[in-house]
């Protein structure tokens, strides 16, 4: 019951913030935007442990957020141009590629895709320095660390890779 509570008052506090938004409140700026970083993270990560469908709160987080920070309305200069050739490119980026139920959960996939068709690129935040997160990193992958700079920069190696499909980890 609480939980149901919780979640019921979260959803209406994100719709009662999305339509009361004033100019004031938008985060143009992109240096500040990174100080809410940890604001956004937050409030998604318990959701996923609640056994619960998130699709509506998810939802409307993301269009707050797209609201509140006109930053993340981003299109790729790669959009028009990434064309699936003999393989389809695919990426998996998360903060948890180590010994985490993440790397337990995505390792099979990642490790398991036919290479023969799919062309995999593993993103991480640091070089993992475990054995689930080696055995992921020794996969027939591409690896690319991370900088740790700051959102914008970490989009741009991403985008660079030109991938047709890019998978969330972290949740």
């Amino acid at each position: 019951k609480h939980i149901n509570d919780t979640r019921k008052n979260y959803l209406i506090t994100l719709h009662n913030i999305y339509n009361n938004i004033t100019n004031d409140m938008i985060i143009s700026d992109e240096i500040l935007f990174n100080e809410y970083l940890q604001f956004i993270y937050c409030y998604v990560f318990p959701l996923s442990y609640q056994g619960k469908n998130n699709t509506e709160i998810l939802s409307l987080q993301c269009k707050l957020y797209r609201k509140l920070f006109p930053c993340l309305n981003y299109t790729s200069k790669y959009l028009n141009s990434i064309k699936i050739t003999n393989k389809i490119k695919i990426g998996f980026i998360s903060t948890n590629f180590f010994n985490q139920s993440v790397s337990r959960d995505r390792m099979g996939i990642i490790r398991n895709l036919p290479r023969e068709l799919f062309d995999v690129t593993v993103f991480f935040y640091f070089k993992p320095n475990d054995d689930l997160g080696n055995f992921i990193w020794d996969s027939d992958n591409t690896n690319i660390i991370l900088p740790d700079t700051n959102i914008f920069e970490r989009r741009s190696i991403i985008e660079e890779q030109k991938l047709n499909i890019l998978i969330y980890c972290d949740i």
